[in-house]
């Protein structure tokens, strides 16, 4: 249910309305992640057929929300490279050094910075150009296919445990 989720909203679009942390009401979306995605009326849907607790909807919703937020972290770090990408990414100069960190999230390291500049770099070998943006850089992120027990209430944590 969450694969679901995170596929019907790969797109640079809907993580910058993630991002942007304001529902289409127009007030700040909760930090919880279920909850975001519920208020945004992206909400996680049982496959046809198959009957699921509201529990286990919300489960499935957190696990999709943390995966698209980190993405959007991801984007940001993807959409500095991008709009600053230098002629040598491998050779900056001090002047691309400082337009870089200018757009660059707070917080983003050194090895970050390289790793993305690194598959930006692999991904134009390729196709012999940037990427648009980090969805079409790299694909989806997949949810393995386990219950994240962090993301249940205490009353579903404590019907899961092993005696």
């Amino acid at each position: 249910m969450a694969d679901r989720v995170i596929a019907a909203h790969w797109s640079d679009a809907d993580l910058a309305v993630l991002a942007g942390g304001v529902g289409v009401d127009g007030r700040r979306l909760p930090s919880s992640g279920w909850m975001a995605l519920r208020r945004l009326g992206w909400g996680a849907v049982a496959p046809a057929g198959v009957v699921v607790s509201d529990r286990v909807r919300r489960i499935a919703e957190e696990e999709a929300a943390r995966a698209l937020r980190l993405a959007c972290h991801r984007r940001a770090v993807v959409a500095a490279l991008l709009a600053s990408w230098p002629d040598d990414p491998f050779a900056r100069t001090g002047e691309d050094w400082s337009a870089l960190r200018a757009r660059l999230p707070d917080g983003t390291d050194n090895a970050t910075i390289r790793n993305r500049t690194r598959q930006i770099a692999g991904y134009m070998d390729v196709h012999g150009r940037l990427p648009e943006d980090l969805c079409e850089l790299e694909g989806q992120p997949v949810v393995s296919r386990q219950v994240s027990l962090a993301a249940a209430d205490r009353q579903q944590v404590g019907t899961c445990q092993v005696k």
